[in-house]
């Protein structure tokens, strides 16, 4: 008698259990929305459809260099730009461009000195 390899095993398993599966992936994912919604709530005061508001009006891409993820979760861990005295929320950013906002967010000479170096103009 031949004995089954566990690729095999594990496939008729699956296909054996696919409602289990499928139940469990759905219950977690409604947790992780549910997760998310909260930390959007206590850290920003929106709600995600509210992200997903924001996001969409953006054309579900970073407002400031225009990317996009085709993974839909993804996609929902896009950060919150706010501004962090104020805390109003400002747009929905790609990590890139949250990081590099926030070296220069209140200090405007700074970024006109940017612009001004990156188009190769001398101090």
């Amino acid at each position: 008698m031949k004995s089954r390899t566990n690729k095999e095993y594990n496939k008729k398993y699956y296909q054996e259990n696919k409602p289990k599966f499928y139940n469990y992936s759905l219950n977690r994912m409604r947790d992780l929305i549910k997760d998310r919604d909260c930390v959007l709530k206590a850290r920003y005061g929106i709600s995600i459809i509210e992200y997903d508001a924001i996001f969409a009006k953006q054309g579900n891409r970073c407002a400031i260099c225009l990317r996009t993820n085709n993974n839909s979760i993804a996609l929902r861990n896009f950060p919150v730009d706010h501004n962090h005295i104020t805390k109003e929320v400002r747009g929905i950013l790609c990590n890139s461009c949250n990081i590099n906002i926030s070296f220069v967010e209140y200090d405007l000479e700074k970024l006109d000195r940017l612009v001004k170096y990156l188009k190769g103009d001398k101090p």
